[in-house]
């Protein structure tokens, strides 16, 4: 058995898939009440956008189910948190769609309320109503997402799992804290999970905190990193996707006063 936890998150970034294809990856949805919580068709439509938003971009023709759900981990604690486990057969390839392999993404309760606090977008197409002093439910779902789909460096994600020639996925293309020196060149934080904060990937989906008042969306970084270490299909190819760039939200506080929120 072994379990993973990880922590989560380009603002104003829009994908723009420029071909049409047949084949994607399913991502199949169990809502799970608790903490004192039952899932509302809001909270659902966020979640189906962010599944939404993968599926339109790999291609694989998988099938994966993952399991949304409300926990308590305190005001200090994360936002949302993804965990993965399993019991395998030895020599098993592992993917996110293997069977035996289990996923749960897990919402902080006790983030959903205050000045500053989680909020659930009835309207998740859209990002124009995105309030200053809120965290956005949306990205940290993409973000969740984003680690079950292999943002991960648990030694989860294996080839021959329990065998002598085991080797991960994830860290077999990272040195140091470079992911892929030499070509992608991307630097990771210490936890090598997430995307470092500064230079091209500063305020990617996967640096490991939200900062309120902004959402992110899924990059080609993201995505070329993914197709790298486990040969995902992608829709389009990274090269074939458009940036729009957005204007950036500046409120009448400033960006001082705005809050970093760990994501998992």
């Amino acid at each position: 058995m072994r379990l993973s936890a990880i922590s989560l998150f380009n603002a104003g970034v829009v994908l723009v898939t420029l071909a049409l294809h047949t084949q994607a990856a399913t991502i199949n949805a169990t809502y799970q009440n608790g903490a004192g919580q039952i899932w509302s068709d809001t909270q659902k439509g966020v979640i189906g956008q962010a599944i939404h938003d993968w599926q339109s971009v790999i291609g694989n023709n998988e099938t994966i189910s993952v399991t949304f759900d409300f926990t308590h981990a305190g005001t200090g604690g994360y936002l949302g948190v993804w965990f993965g486990t399993y019991s395998l057969f030895e020599g098993t390839d592992v993917y996110p769609w293997t069977p035996g392999v289990t996923h749960t993404v897990h919402f902080n309760v006790d983030l959903f309320s205050g000045t500053n606090s989680t909020w659930w977008d009835p309207t998740p197409a859209t990002s124009d109503d995105l309030p200053f002093e809120a965290w956005d439910a949306l990205s940290v779902a993409r973000h969740e997402i984003a680690h079950m789909m292999g943002f991960t460096n648990n030694n989860f994600y294996v080839d021959n799992f329990s065998t002598p020639s085991e080797f991960d996925k994830w860290s077999s293309h990272i040195s140091g804290t470079t992911f892929d020196p030499g070509g992608l060149n991307v630097t990771m934080e210490a936890d090598l999970s997430h995307v470092a904060d500064s230079g091209t990937t500063q305020d990617d989906l996967m640096v490991i905190a939200l900062v309120n008042g902004v959402r992110r969306d899924i990059s080609t970084t993201d995505l070329s990193m993914l197709q790298l270490a486990y040969g995902y299909t992608i829709v389009p190819e990274p090269s074939s996707i458009v940036m729009l760039l957005g204007t950036a939200l500046v409120g009448l506080l400033g960006l001082a006063r705005r809050q970093r929120k760990r994501q998992a």
